[in-house]
C-alpha cells in the first residue's frame, strides 16, 4: 500500500512542477518582453504569490514521497536481509 501511495504522489509531483514551470515560463516571458520594450517591471511580490501555493504543495508532497520512499527502500532491505 505504502508503494502504490509513493507512487501516486510521485505523479502528482510531476504534474504539480510541470504547472510550476508552466507558471515560471509565462512570467520569464512577460518580464523579457517588457525588458524587450525598454519597460521596468517591478515584482511586487506578484512572482511570489503566484508561484508559493504551487511550491509550497509540491515541497509538501516531495517530503511525504522521500519519506515513503525510504520506508519502502528499508524494509526491502530488510527483507532481503532475513532472508524471505
Amino acid at each position: 500500500m505504502e508503494k502504490e501511495r509513493a507512487i501516486a504522489i510521485q505523479k502528482d509531483l510531476i504534474h504539480q512542477l510541470e504547472d510550476i514551470r508552466a507558471i515560471a515560463d509565462r512570467i520569464l516571458a512577460k518580464l523579457k518582453a517588457a525588458q524587450d520594450e525598454g519597460k521596468l517591471s517591478p515584482t511586487d511580490g506578484t512572482v511570489y504569490g503566484l508561484l508559493g501555493l504551487p511550491v509550497m504543495s509540491a515541497v509538501k508532497n516531495e517530503t511525504e514521497y522521500n519519506v515513503l520512499a525510504r520506508r519502502i527502500i528499508l524494509e526491502e532491505q530488510l527483507r532481503k536481509a532475513s532472508g524471505k
